[in-house]
């Protein structure tokens, strides 16, 4: 199946998990009690056993994570969703019956649509990734202001829209939390009085000293790490929500060009990960091993050395790994990018290091 990155993105992090039991009249398999676990960003369920006192029972793993799937009237097979989970509900996996009991609290929130608060962390870290993403790819302010505030003015929208480019998704509260910031700090270096300023777009002068004007007393100017952004006040003035907001009383830093690099991939680095485990998956899938699955990709040929041209087919054509062109160079990029040899190939050996790597 294509990967789904906004679905990714937007999931993230998200587990539903109950207690159940068993649907059965076996009197030993009705005392058993088990924990079921789905994860919503990418439909994989596991089954782990508790283990019940002078019962025989050890508990433990039940069913491996995975992305296991249900079997509907007509035959056909399609993965689990959110709405196959809720208490009361009875739910079959690998064949076995089970009902779901009961949920844990931030599964309920997770149910009722209640997103967590934003955190002080995620907010230093959007901070820093905006800045770094100005600083990486324009060379001059000017020209970073003109690409992103076609209205003159920076909005959430804009800040949504930059960070969507690449490759990183935020919401309109995470990007309000950014705005805000930029516009608390420009006050703070520029000495100015935040009260009579709007907190909902960034002007020129904001932008500016926000890329340029931070000092020492703001954020430590060597560092470019969340640990450098200093007095953050959680709390944020905004006409559209006064009690869910955050202001940070904080600048930015001065970013050295190594710091600057580690940060900017930083915002592709969810995408990467859920590629190469979407990859590893379809591997996985294929029946052999994954020395079998290389020499169907690399043609059956004798010098064991698979090219980039050969594996972007195999792709396609083996494993139907469906996803965008943008999305295929980054796997490919995963792959052969520090192990090809000049002819732009790979070895076995090279990679299965990559299909075990973590």
């Amino acid at each position: 199946p294509r990967v789904d990155a906004d679905k990714q993105w937007r999931e993230r992090g998200k587990t539903m998990i109950f207690s159940a039991r068993l649907v059965t009249s076996d009197p030993t398999d009705i005392k058993r009690e088990f924990v079921i676990t789905f994860h919503r960003a990418t439909d994989e369920v596991e089954i782990g056993e508790r283990s019940l006192r002078n019962s025989g029972i050890i508990g433990g793993k039940f069913l491996q994570k995975g992305r296991h799937l249900k079997e509907l009237p007509a035959g056909r097979k399609i993965p689990y969703t959110p709405a196959d989970f809720d208490e009361g509900k009875e739910i079959t996996i690998m064949g076995r019956v089970f009902k779901l009991l009961s949920m844990d609290t931030r599964c309920r929130k997770i149910v009722a649509g209640i997103e967590d608060p934003i955190s002080e962390e995620r907010v230093k870290e959007l901070v820093i990734m905006f800045r770094t993403l100005i600083t990486t790819k324009y060379l001059r302010v000017h020209d970073a202001f003109r690409a992103m505030a076609p209205s003159g003015k920076i909005t959430v929208q804009d800040v949504m829209e930059s960070f969507k480019r690449s490759s990183c998704r935020v919401n309109p509260e995470e990007a309000a939390h950014v705005v805000q910031y930029v516009v608390e700090s420009s006050s703070r270096v520029r000495g100015t009085n935040t009260e009579e300023r709007d907190t909902e777009c960034i002007n020129y002068d904001e932008f500016l000293a926000f890329v340029e004007g931070a000092g020492a007393d703001v954020m430590d100017a060597a560092s470019n790490s969340t640990k450098s952004i200093k007095n953050v006040n959680m709390t944020l003035r905004s006409p559209h929500n006064a009690t869910l907001t955050s202001t940070m009383g904080g600048g930015t830093a001065t970013t050295s060009a190594s710091a600057a690099a580690n940060t900017s991939s930083a915002a592709t680095a969810f995408k990467k990960r859920n590629l190469k485990k979407a990859l590893i998956d379809k591997i996985s899938e294929r029946r052999g091993t994954v020395q079998e699955v290389f020499r169907m990709m690399a043609g059956f040929g004798f010098n064991s050395l698979l090219s980039r041209q050969e594996f972007e087919k195999g792709l396609v054509h083996i494993l139907h790994f469906n996803v965008s062109l943008e999305d295929r160079e980054l796997v490919m990029g995963l792959v052969f990018d520090g192990r090809e040899n000049m002819d732009g190939e790979i070895t076995f050996k090279q990679f299965h290091e990559f299909v075990e790597s973590d």
